[in-house]
């Protein structure tokens, strides 16, 4: 009779084994599978924040530049915007419209370029237009004097009309 005992403990035993063996293969399986997917989303989801953080900087600048412009020659306000680490230029000007992607609306854009391969420009109009006539055909096209840092953190950046057509961003 001590040998069936023996036995059933060795089908026990070989089952356990055998049991432990399947399940490490399914965790290294599904580990394999969702490791890459977690990594992927994640990547994904730190460009949409840098992404966020770029357009909420450029909505900051235009709503500045176009209070600026509304208000008239002399008027100046102060903002503070944030920039993600992945900025590579800040561009404000009128040469960027009517090309590549951009289209022809008579508008100067605010353009934050990021250091990625795709979807890497941020581009926002301002109210300001990119050229306008004065007076007796003369075509005036305003001057944006942007002294702007591309580093990332925090920013404070005054906006003045100084004189006509030029509009001052200086750094402090």
């Amino acid at each position: 009779m001590p040998h069936l005992n023996k036995g059933r403990k060795l089908e026990k035993g070989q089952f356990s084994i055998e049991f432990i063996i399947v399940l490490g293969v399914l965790l290294t399986l599904i580990a394999s599978v969702s490791l890459p997917l977690y990594e992927n989303s994640s990547a994904k989801a730190r460009k949409l924040t840098r992404l966020s953080q770029a357009r909420e900087a450029g909505n900051e600048l235009v709503s500045a530049l176009n209070t600026v412009y509304a208000g008239g020659v002399g008027a100046k306000q102060t903002i503070e915007y944030s920039l993600p680490s992945s900025v590579r230029q800040i561009r404000i000007d009128e040469d960027v419209d009517g090309t590549d992607s951009v289209p022809q609306d008579n508008r100067m854009d605010v353009q934050i370029e990021m250091d990625w391969e795709e979807d890497n420009v941020v581009l926002i109009n301002t109210l300001i237009p990119s050229q306008y006539q004065y007076g007796e055909g003369e075509e005036v096209i305003p001057v944006i004097d942007a002294h702007l840092s591309e580093s990332h953190g925090d920013h404070t950046v005054v906006v003045s009309y100084e004189n006509y057509p030029t509009i001052v961003l200086e750094e402090v």
